[in-house]
């Protein structure tokens, strides 16, 4: 679906991807996040004594959620919370298990990589206006009461900057918002040569969200069974024949696509998949932006010819995914990445944008997947990325919409 042009029709488009605003509650029993919680548990979810308790801190909120709001003015919005604990240990399954507990449509949930593009692109559309990041978390504001982001990770600090800014119109117009990140607050963003200089969003969110730490070692994408083989060794499986059953016999092209003005080669593609090789989607200047299209342009990607991923050090190159990004206020490199660790983080970034909506992903590589990343720089970020293709390998993840 195209972007709709005006600030009106941005809006439009924003608010209602997962749900309807209409500005009023919907007529619908309450059901609390721990009964949804008990309901799972009856369909044969594990029982995990850490979660439950995150459940009950849940409860709470939303029976705060619960009372009339804004009455005579005396209504005050109640502090968020903000959910972190390591990868795999069932973040985003509690975040959408309150999210569905709320019986209003004053509500959003949103992968905070989709998010901030849409941000983006509002801002485009306010250049030039005075204090645009306030007026955008007002309209937001008019529309819900609650905003719950999954995976906030900042890597740029101009992003860091939109967040305090944004984060502090939203909080003051009472929107509470709910937060799952891998990381504790004060870790969400460092800068080795500005270390403070995302210290006002840190204490903005920690003044607005109560600090919950998922304390589990259970990476549960890791343990689900019935699961189809998408990740493949050079020579294990012919793509092309692969490309084929998937495409299920449709007409099939090889000729360039055009992703934001951008040509980008195929392999192969068809009206819903797509073959590309890990040198064009990866060690070329794409962002997330382009993989949010590709997400939404085709149901099933296949990256061939995905090397050992190393990394050298090279002084000469900015941690970044797209141009620009990386470099902080000074113009200064905050860190030192390989040209090859820039590729590795757009994979990581392909696999979360097509993790979060549900994408197949179908992957041959020239190892196994204990064994594709050998650096050091980006160990944490590819142990989430290595924990998430093993689950889109599972029936589950495979039979979602």
């Amino acid at each position: 679906m195209p972007w709709a042009r005006g600030e009106a029709g941005l809006l439009v488009r924003y608010n209602a991807r997962r749900t309807n605003f209409h500005g009023s509650a919907c007529k619908m029993p309450v059901i609390r996040p721990s009964a949804l919680y008990h309901r799972k548990l009856a369909q044969g979810l594990t029982p995990d004594p850490v979660q439950a308790a995150v459940v009950g801190k849940f409860d709470q909120l939303h029976k705060k959620l619960s009372r009339p709001r804004r009455l005579l003015g005396s209504w005050k919005a109640p502090g968020g919370i903000y959910l972190h604990g390591h990868v795999g240990i069932g973040k985003t399954f509690l975040m959408d298990l309150f999210f569905d507990s709320l019986s209003t449509e004053r509500k959003r949930r949103q992968h905070f990589h989709e998010f901030m593009q849409d941000i983006h692109h509002l801002l485009k559309e306010r250049t030039g206006q005075k204090d645009p990041l306030a007026r955008i978390g007002e309209s937001i504001a008019a529309d819900i009461d609650v905003l719950c982001l999954d995976e906030l990770f900042v890597t740029d600090i101009a992003d860091g900057m939109i967040i305090y800014r944004l984060f502090d119109s939203l909080f003051n117009a009472g929107v509470v918002l709910l937060i799952t990140s891998n990381f504790p607050v004060n870790k969400l963003y460092k800068d080795d040569l500005q270390p403070g200089i995302f210290q006002p969003a840190i204490e903005l969110i920690r003044a607005n969200t109560e600090q919950v730490f998922l304390d589990s070692a259970m990476d549960y994408r890791l343990v689900k069974g019935n699961h189809r083989q998408t990740y493949f060794m050079a020579g294990e499986t012919c793509f092309s024949t692969l490309f084929e059953e998937l495409a299920e016999a449709r007409e099939w092209q090889s000729d360039p696509l055009h992703v934001h003005g951008r040509p980008l080669l195929t392999v192969r593609h068809s009206n819903e998949i797509a073959w590309f090789t890990f040198a064009e989607l990866c060690e070329g200047p794409r962002s997330q932006r382009d993989y949010l299209h590709l997400s939404k342009e085709y149901r099933v990607l296949l990256l061939s010819d995905i090397p050992r991923l190393t990394g050298q050090v090279d002084e000469s190159v900015v941690m970044g995914i797209e141009d620009g990004e990386g470099i902080s206020a000074s113009g200064r490199s905050r860190k030192t990445f390989s040209l090859e660790d820039n590729a590795i983080r757009r994979f990581i970034s392909l696999v979360d944008v097509l993790y979060d909506n549900g994408n197949h992903l179908y992957l041959s590589a020239d190892v196994p997947m204990d064994e594709l990343y050998q650096g050091k720089a980006l160990q944490f970020e590819f142990q989430r990325t290595q924990s998430r293709l093993t689950e889109m390998q599972s029936a589950d993840y495979l039979g979602r919409e």
